[in-house]
């Protein structure tokens, strides 16, 4: 029988895009999957995809931070930093992880120490930390006790909460197994670094609970997997996907609350595999409400503009053959977007960006994207949104100018 070209995907969770077989273009299939399937929240105008959930991307693990400025230029959270070993979605090309001198990112980093409190077995604390209002990255240390040595192959599972207005929020998608951090052995005895990268809206003024639980190896994280996929092939079975349309595919797996039996599933196998450390650690860290963010509304669109970070909304019902693209271009000249192999043609083609001018986002998740450097609101030229239609005839675009420096003045 044939099947769903969603099939060839159907280990990826979250998102998938809408793909139209005429024309085929695989480098924008490729870019569209690989933006979708990162279980994260959608931008408005994206028409849900609900799949079989990997157990590697069941719960996304990434962290929390707190607000003040580096006391001597965060040289000891920076030389950890650029050698701990990332999560799987942490990209090496964001801030302070690319190798490069950055400056202006003072406001934005905190060496403060913040003990966590839980399990004797292991003293944690954090090393250093950076954030605006919606992205934040932590480094955490470890030291565990009774002579514990770690081996290569290490992770360390978090799990989040937000409390704002005096309410907590569990943060389940951003936590747990998927993105769990690699541990990284520290020059010190018997110490060892994690780090994590957080992407939500709307931190400041609120504060983070991080709670790391249990350091596991990467074998016992595949066995783990291995068992949630056996879980999820047995439903699929069960309901006979070959006989039925992936729309009808997804109302089941509503309709029996797939997402929270996975979840369940996934603490019970993780309850059962063995710990090289096992137990509890909890730190909450306050997020400050004086984080430079600015937001711009025009023509549908809506533009968050951070230090480290854009946010980007679209109200617009766009077609399944259009995309919206938010472009920067920095008063230098720089032009920072987001896009593939069509959108870059079509980009240079038309004098947006250059050979020598564009750099792409360091990171991109859902609707958030991910600066390789601090660019404050100064430092802007100008925000675009660029919505691209993917015709029969090849790719045209639309400019929507959202925010002009010019025009502040």
């Amino acid at each position: 029988m044939k099947h769903d070209i969603y099939d060839l995907f159907s280990d990826y969770e979250g998102e998938l895009p809408e793909i139209d077989e005429q024309p085929c273009y695989t480098e924008r299939i490729k870019q569209l999957v690989l933006d979708g399937t990162q279980k994260k929240p959608r931008i408005k105008h994206i028409k849900p995809r609900i799949f079989i959930i990997c157990a590697a991307a069941v719960l996304t693990a990434l962290t929390g931070v707190t607000a003040g400025a580096a006391s001597d230029g965060f040289s000891h959270f920076r030389s950890i930093l650029r050698r701990t070993q990332p999560s799987a979605n942490l990209s090496d090309e964001l801030p302070l992880m690319n190798g490069e001198d950055v400056s202006g990112m003072e406001q934005n980093i905190s060496e403060n120490r913040i003990e966590f409190t839980g399990s004797d077995t292991m003293s944690v604390a954090t090393a250093g930390m950076y954030y605006d209002n919606s992205t934040m990255l932590v480094t955490v240390e470890m030291k565990p006790h009774e002579g514990i040595s770690l081996p290569d192959g290490t992770i360390a599972l978090p799990y989040f909460y937000l409390v704002s207005g005096g309410e907590r929020t569990e943060l389940p998608n951003l936590s747990g197994l998927a993105n769990a951090a690699r541990v990284t052995r520290g020059d010190e005895p018997d110490t060892y670094y994690a780090t994590f990268y957080l992407t939500s809206q709307n931190l400041a003024d609120s504060k983070v609970g991080l709670t790391i639980r249990d350091i596991i190896t990467t074998d016992n994280m595949a066995n783990i997997q291995d068992r949630i996929t056996a879980e999820q092939e047995g439903w699929r079975d069960e309901f006979d996907f070959d006989s039925h349309t992936l729309e009808e595919w997804k109302q089941y797996w509503r309709k029996n609350d797939f997402d929270t039996r996975t979840r369940d599933k996934l603490e019970e196998y993780l309850s059962e595999c063995g710990k090289l450390v096992e137990g509890e650690w909890t730190a909450e860290f306050d997020i400050s409400d004086t984080v430079e963010a600015a937001t711009f509304s025009r023509d549908g669109f809506t533009v968050t503009a951070d230090t480290l970070s854009l946010t980007f909304d679209c109200d617009n019902a766009l077609s399944e053959r259009e995309n919206a693209i938010p472009v920067v271009t920095m008063k230098d000249g720089t032009v920072v977007y987001d896009g593939g192999t069509n959108e870059r043609e079509w980009f240079t083609e038309n004098g947006v960006i250059t050979a020598d001018n564009s750099s792409l986002y360091a990171n991109r998740f859902a609707n958030l994207f991910s600066y390789s450097e601090p660019h404050p609101l100064g430092s802007i030229a100008d925000i675009s949104v660029y919505v691209v239609e993917y015709g029969d005839n090849g790719v045209t675009a639309t400019r929507h100018i959202i925010y002009e420096a010019e025009a502040e003045k």
